[in-house]
Formats: C-alpha cells, sequence, structure tokens
C-alpha cells in the first residue's frame, strides 16, 4: 500500500486531448465557458464541506484533550464558513476540456510532527496528470447591519450590483464583495454606545482632533480619541406616501388608537388645527374644560391628496391608519424611513412636536417615548439627516407606574420641531459653537473572539460606506484579486499546495516536483477572470511547512501555564469570553452575573489544570495525542498568514500562526 491513500479515487479517462502549453493558458481557455453562470460554492450546494474550507481553530483540539466544550451555549462563534474559487461550472469544463483530469479529487497524507502521527487530509480542485499539475482554487463565499436605500441589510447579505450609502449619503453601488474571513477581530466602541466588530485587516475614515482631516487608518492604527467623521443626510428621493409625514409623526406621538384625535398642548391647538385642515381633515378643536391647558384636534373627514381634489370612498385619516396595520401598535412604516429628505424631516418633527422636548442647558433635543419602535424610529431618522445620537434606557415613573422609558437625544444641526412653541426655542449646533456633533468618538478597541467577516467596495468617490444601526462610515476594502497580483499569492495557499503536490507525488498521480498553481476567482462576478499564479516545485516552501507543523503541534502538546492577570493571546483565538475572564486561577465569583459565562470560564480554567498536569506528565500527554492522531482522518492543519520574511529569518512562533481544525468532509 501506497505511504498516501487515495480517498473517492476518479478513474482516469483517456483522451487525445493535447494539454496546452501552460497552466494559464490552459485556465484561462475555460473562462467563456465556465462563467456562463455565476460560481456557486460546494457550500450552497448542499455538500460536505472540504478540508480547506472548515471554519473553527485550536479550540477543537483543546476541546479533544480537555475532554470539554469550550464554545458558547447561546451561540456558535466559531461556525463554520467556506467559499471556493471554482463552482461546479469551472470545474465541470475544465474536465470536458481535458476529460483525464481528476476533479475534487481526495487525498490523505501520514505526517510524523512530534513523534505524534497525523494525517493530512484534503480535497483538490483540479489534479491534471499531463500537465503535471494540480490547481487549487481560492474563493472567498454576517451580521453587522448595513444601511440601503430601502431599508437595512447584513453584510453578509450583499452582493454585487447591490446599492449602499455612502458618507456623504449618497446611494453608490456594490462593485466587489471580499472573501469571507475568520482572522482576528477587534470591538470598537463609539461614545454614543454603539459597537462595532471588525477584522484585523479592516480600514476606518478617522482624524486625531476636531480640526484635523479624515484621512484612512487601519484598525491597527485607531486609537481611543480618534474621531470618525458622522455621515451627511441620506439622499433620497421623494416617496409617494399614504400619510402626511408630519401628521403621521404627531398622531405617533399624540394619537389616540381608536380613533382619528389627536391631544396637543393648549398653546398648540390653533396651531395644529390649521395643519390639519390644510391637509384636508376637519381639525376641530375641543378644548378641556377641567382647566388643564389640553385640548384634542380631530383628523376626521375626507383626505384631500392633491390640495384640491375632494376624494371620495373610504380615505379618512383613521382608515388608512388601519390599512397600514397602526391600530395594532404605532410604529413608523418603513417607507416613510426611507423617503425623501424633506418628508423624512417632516416626520421627525411631527413626532418631536408630539413627544420631544428641548434642553436649553445642555442645548440638546430629547425624545421620550415608552413604546421602543417610536424611539428607534426616531433615532434612525435623525441619523438619516446627519444627525449623531445617542439613545438610552431608563426606568421611569408615568402616572404612578413604574415603566421602561426609551430615550434618543442629539445636538441639532436642523431644527427638529415645526410648532413655534418648541421650534423658537431652538439654538442649532451651528450656533452654539459645539463641535462634537460632528464626530462619533472611540472610546474603546479591543480584540474579542474572532468571528467570520466580510468587506465591500463600492463606487463612491470617497470610498466609503455606512454601517451598523448609527451609520458610522467605515472605508472600502481593498480589491482581493489586487492584493494577489501585487503579492503573487497567500503563502498561506501556497503552504496548502505545495502539500498537495507532495501527497499527488506519493500517490503516484504526479511526477515528482510537479507544477502547482493557485486560481484566485473574483466570485462576486466583477472580474470574469481568475488571476492565476504558478510556481515550479519549491522544496523551501515545503520544508517551512513542515518545521511550522512541528512548531504548532509541540506548542499545542505541552501545555502552557495560566496567566493569573489576563488571558493570553490564545485565549482571544478560540474563547468568546476571553474579555470577561481575567484568566488563569482567578476567583470570578461575585465579579460576573452572567451565569453561562461563569460557567464557560468554570470549564476553561479546568482545562488549562489538565494541559498544566499533562506538562508534568509527557506519557499522559503522548497517549492524548495518540488518541486524536488515531482519529486524525477528520483533523486537517490549516495555515494562516505567515510573512515570508519570517520564514527565511528563521523565526518560530508558529502557534500564533497556524491552526489545527477538524475535517468534516
Amino acid at each position: 500500500m501506497s505511504d498516501t491513500e487515495i480517498v473517492d479515487d476518479l478513474p482516469l479517462e483517456a483522451d487525445d486531448v493535447e494539454p496546452r502549453n501552460a497552466v494559464e493558458e490552459a485556465l484561462f481557455g475555460l473562462i467563456d465557458e465556465a462563467m456562463d453562470t455565476s460560481a456557486r460554492s460546494l457550500y450552497a450546494q448542499g455538500k460536505k464541506v472540504g478540508v480547506s474550507d472548515i471554519g473553527g481553530c485550536r479550540e477543537y483540539v483543546r476541546r479533544l484533550i480537555a475532554d470539554e466544550d469550550f464554545t458558547d451555549p447561546r451561540k456558535n462563534f466559531m461556525a463554520a464558513f467556506m467559499g471556493t474559487a471554482f463552482g461546479r461550472e469551472f470545474e465541470d469544463a475544465y474536465q470536458r476540456r481535458h476529460p483525464h483530469a481528476l476533479i475534487q479529487q481526495a487525498v490523505e497524507v501520514p505526517l510524523d510532527l512530534q513523534g505524534f502521527q497525523f494525517v493530512l487530509p484534503g480535497h483538490l480542485d483540479i489534479v491534471d496528470p499531463k500537465l503535471n499539475t494540480i490547481i487549487d482554487g481560492k474563493g472567498l463565499a454576517l451580521d453587522t447591519l448595513i444601511p440601503t436605500p430601502t431599508g437595512w441589510t447584513t453584510m453578509g447579505a450583499l452582493r454585487v450590483g447591490d446599492t449602499v450609502l455612502d458618507m456623504a449619503g449618497k446611494p453608490v453601488t456594490v462593485d466587489v464583495v471580499s472573501e469571507v474571513k475568520n482572522i482576528g477581530c477587534y470591538e470598537v466602541e463609539f461614545a454614543n454606545g454603539h459597537v462595532i466588530v471588525c477584522d484585523e485587516e479592516h480600514l476606518w475614515v478617522a482624524q486625531r482632533g476636531f480640526r484635523a482631516t479624515p484621512g484612512v487608518v487601519p484598525i491597527a492604527d485607531l486609537r481611543v480619541g480618534d474621531y470618525v467623521p458622522v455621515a451627511g443626510a441620506l439622499d433620497l428621493p421623494d416617496a409617494e406616501l399614504p400619510l402626511n409625514p408630519w401628521m403621521l409623526g404627531y398622531w405617533l406621538g399624540n394619537g389616540h388608537h381608536a380613533d382619528a384625535m389627536v391631544s396637543t398642548h393648549g398653546d398648540d391647538a390653533l396651531e395644529v388645527q390649521l395643519i390639519a385642515q390644510s391637509l384636508g381633515y376637519r381639525g376641530l378643536v375641543r378644548h378641556d374644560k377641567r382647566g388643564s391647558n389640553t385640548a384634542t384636534v380631530s383628523l376626521a373627514g375626507r383626505l384631500l391628496r392633491d390640495g384640491s381634489r375632494r376624494v371620495t370612498g373610504s380615505t379618512g385619516f383613521y382608515s388608512v391608519v388601519r390599512d397600514l396595520g397602526l391600530d395594532e401598535g404605532k410604529r413608523v412604516p418603513e417607507v416613510y424611513l426611507r423617503s425623501g429628505h424633506e418628508q423624512r424631516l417632516a416626520l421627525l418633527r411631527g413626532l418631536m412636536d408630539s413627544d420631544g422636548t428641548w434642553n436649553k442647558t445642555s442645548r440638546r433635543a430629547s425624545f421620550t417615548s415608552t413604546t421602543r419602535a417610536l424611539a428607534d424610529a426616531v433615532a434612525e431618522l435623525a441619523r438619516s439627516l446627519g444627525q449623531r445620537v445617542q439613545t438610552w434606557t431608563r426606568e421611569s415613573s408615568f402616572y404612578g407606574k413604574t415603566v421602561t422609558a426609551f430615550y434618543v437625544e442629539w445636538t441639532p444641526t436642523v431644527n427638529p420641531f415645526l410648532l413655534r412653541r418648541k421650534s423658537e426655542r431652538v439654538a442649532l449646533a451651528s450656533d452654539s459653537g459645539t463641535t462634537d456633533h460632528r464626530v462619533h468618538r472611540v472610546v474603546r478597541i479591543e480584540p474579542v473572539a474572532s468571528v467570520p467577516t466580510q468587506c465591500i467596495s463600492v463606487n463612491s468617490p470617497t470610498e466609503t460606506y455606512l454601517a451598523g444601526e448609527a451609520m458610522i462610515p467605515t472605508h472600502n476594502t481593498k480589491n482581493g484579486l489586487a492584493v494577489v497580483r501585487k503579492s503573487g499569492g497567500d503563502l498561506q495557499h501556497k503552504f496548502q499546495v505545495t502539500l498537495y503536490g507532495y501527497a499527488c507525488v506519493k500517490a503516484g498521480l504526479l511526477e515528482p516536483e510537479p507544477t502547482l498553481a493557485l486560481a484566485y476567482y473574483d466570485r462576486s462576478g466583477v472580474e470574469q477572470a481568475p488571476h492565476i499564479v504558478s510556481w515550479e516545485w519549491d522544496q523551501s516552501i515545503f520544508d517551512a511547512a513542515i518545521e511550522w507543523l512541528n512548531d504548532v503541534v509541540y506548542a499545542l502538546t505541552q501545555g502552557e501555564e495560566a496567566s493569573k492577570d489576563k488571558p493570553r493571546d490564545w485565549c482571544y483565538s478560540f474563547c468568546p469570553f476571553a474579555t470577561a475572564c481575567r484568566g488563569g486561577d482567578t476567583d470570578v465569583e461575585g465579579l460576573i452575573e452572567d451565569e453561562t459565562i461563569v460557567t464557560a470560564i468554570d470549564l476553561y480554567k479546568d482545562a488549562l489544570a489538565r494541559e498544566t498536569a499533562a506538562k508534568r506528565d509527557k506519557d499522559t500527554a503522548k497517549k492524548e495525542l495518540v488518541g486524536i492522531g488515531g482519529r486524525t482522518k477528520n483533523w486537517v492543519l490549516r495555515w494562516v498568514h505567515i510573512n515570508e520574511s519570517e520564514i527565511k529569518a528563521g523565526t518560530r512562533r508558529a502557534y500564533d500562526k497556524i491552526d489545527i481544525r477538524p475535517n468534516r468532509g
């Protein structure tokens, strides 16, 4: 039996097709045929995830060693995401042209690492014996909210051609969607309490000081105290709205649930009546006869759609309210939240005229409601008008009852009121000399457990798009193919393909020293041709890969002493509770109230104790690792971003660079 076992062997099909004389030519000749339909990932087709595509990290090795499960019971932070540069169309097209080629060839190669037997399994996209070449595709397949001209989506749902918004508030088109990445992540918190999770490659538009000019800043250079500019007002077209936006806003704040009546301050009654009558409503005013300075205004009557013609049929205000489903619960319909600038401003003013106030001391506008949906809508409307908003909740007393009140507050650059009683009190930010309303201040940056991340690139002159509920501007991703062209290919991928080549030679599929190739395909569809990176067999890459693998196995099997002050670097790689845990032997009782987190930390501490014991008892550790080795058909070693200069310099930090993960293929 060969040293390498071939899994799911595909029969060679003899044919007389002449191979092309260059790998690049062979691949580029297939593009038109292969790209008739968009590439589909194996994951999307419901197939088992391949070795090179699985997510996760050292957590899985530690789980077996310690016999404990570190995943958050509420959410699996280590969810597997994968992508492929070739869809089935591409692979099928290659085999039609070269029937002798092996498609999705599975191989297994045993490796002796630190005295333990591991098996490196994998699936090769294309093995071409006639070219003595293997070709592996690198394709790139989330939950940050992204505002769009029609509402909201998530980063993971975006596709090329979708429309988002840039920092000027302009609609822009997504022209590149990056790969899904499982790399280091950071939480960035702003003074308004909003938090965005980004990866270690993310770019921000930020400035250091109020008067500084914003520039593009990598997350590694972003500092607490830096400022990210507030986005401009969304530039959207007017929408066809079923009810006047100001009147709808006022009814949502002060309207009766069961009829077309609104309550109002006595001093506002005449003004509200005139507005109602200008819209075709009866506008009948009834003042409270009990002496309180309040009144009601009737919105009964037919609605004048164009200001002159009375529309027949059931078009009264409350009839439309029922049609919108607002009689069952007050909320702002989506169409209003993405209507034109003046329409959104009118709606905001209606809500603020009813339930908003002006704080003369702080020079800030404030909205308070016991209905979360209305508070959320006010915050979204204000942000869509270029305002920097802060929100919070508080237990408050209303009419002798304790309720949860939702607060929205901001320093306005545009008057948020229409009625004179409130609007005349406002001092706009441009008149008050304040400057903090123009920026989001960074108050916290810290590493967190890795989660799948993705970026986009848009056709904006500012190269920005808005992210998160706070609509915070962030910078374009760099085009992945452009990076590959400049770098000549990711060393991670070169390691992988080199070891796959070794497997194929051992199996007798290829002659010694085969040609190796990577095809980077822009699965967004913007660039129709993949970028091909090919090279002749390089023994130094293979030797470096084995050296690093030996290092990582050594690091993972010897156990590490726990810090008593804070989590170690590797904690952030697998533990979703790393930021809450003080690490080591720290007693967390009384410090953390969340029982789920306490339980997870207890498991974590127990695992550390097991590792320490394993370090003292090498025979026990060896036995446990051999047990893992006995099941290595379900495991894979994966190599993550390693700088070539580090290899040449002989640096050895493998356990920071390499993951061991299960193969669920």
